[in-house]
């Protein structure tokens, strides 16, 4: 996905179409279809479409079930539902990683809140800018105090505060991309307590803010993609090293441990590292379903 996003620079210009909501017909025709399968239980995660079916119809992720199609996916929900394609990716992703009670829950909260014959382009940025530079979720915390990495996340931030414009499906893609990074950041940061593991994320932040802040010079089209893409890459490539590290610190005290009492103390703090990590990661989703729906409302 990312590479053909990336290879994607024959369409540059803004298209108010792709950025349109549905209209009054439309909402309402959705919004019945997610009563229905919320009230019969066919929201599920991690599988587009399953076999089985109840009352007739599939069970399935988001859009799987909205659409009852495995044609096209995603493409299929963007066209048959007549919302803009930024949306569907970060919401079909929102839904997946939700904690299961909040999830089965959400395709009616975000139908609910998409308004009619809105331009979306304005909120599109808003959001990507909300990603980066938030103070307690954005990518900006995991450049901890490596200034390099903190100027390049504002550079790129700014450029949404600009009137550049991307394609539909780069737009798409470009906050799908940065919503992924942004919480696996979150995952990865709260799975590393150690020391060691920080420094080892700094760096890693560090070198990735390079790219970043020479493509964030520019102003043009390929150089703000490239900033946008370096930036948000750089907090997931600093959660990477922060995750292995921890890993690999708790790896090495359950084996190296001298005695019994040690390796239990040593894989219960484990446990918890990682049990810290699933309570961080929900709550990033929650965060992002609650700042979508704000942003949309």
């Amino acid at each position: 996905m990312t590479t053909n996003y990336l290879n994607n620079q024959t369409n540059m210009k803004y298209k108010k179409k792709d950025y349109k909501t549905w209209n009054k017909t439309q909402k309402a025709k959705f919004i019945k279809i997610a009563e229905q399968h919320q009230e019969a239980d066919r929201f599920i995660q991690w599988q587009w479409l399953q076999d089985e079916k109840v009352d007739w119809e599939f069970k399935g992720c988001f859009y799987g079930c909205m659409t009852q199609t495995s044609h096209s996916t995603l493409d299929e929900a963007v066209r048959v539902m007549n919302l803009p394609a930024w949306i569907i990716h970060v919401s079909e992703k929102i839904f997946e990683w939700l904690p299961k009670e909040e999830a089965i829950k959400f395709p009616l909260q975000l139908l609910e809140s998409i308004p009619t014959w809105v331009d979306t382009y304005q909120l599109w940025k808003d959001w990507s800018y909300e990603l980066l530079m938030d103070k307690e979720y954005g990518n900006i915390k995991y450049c901890w105090d490596n200034q390099e990495c903190i100027d390049a996340v504002k550079q790129v931030a700014e450029l949404f505060k600009t009137d550049f414009a991307y394609s539909a499906a780069d737009s798409a893609y470009s906050a799908a991309d940065s919503a992924d990074s942004a919480a696996d950041s979150a995952y990865s940061a709260a799975d590393s307590a150690a020391d060691s593991a920080a420094d080892l994320a700094a760096r890693s932040a560090a070198r990735s803010a390079d790219s970043a802040t020479y493509s964030a010079d520019s102003a043009t089209y390929s150089a703000a993609y490239s900033a946008a893409y370096s930036a948000a890459r750089s907090a997931d490539s600093a959660a990477y090293s922060a995750d292995s590290a921890a890993r690999s610190a708790a790896y090495s005290a359950v084996y190296s441990a001298d005695s019994a009492r040690s390796v239990y103390s040593a894989a219960y703090s484990a446990r918890s590292a990682y049990s810290a990590a699933y309570s961080a990661r929900s709550d990033h989703y929650i965060w992002m379903r609650d700042e979508l729906l704000k942003l949309l409302r």
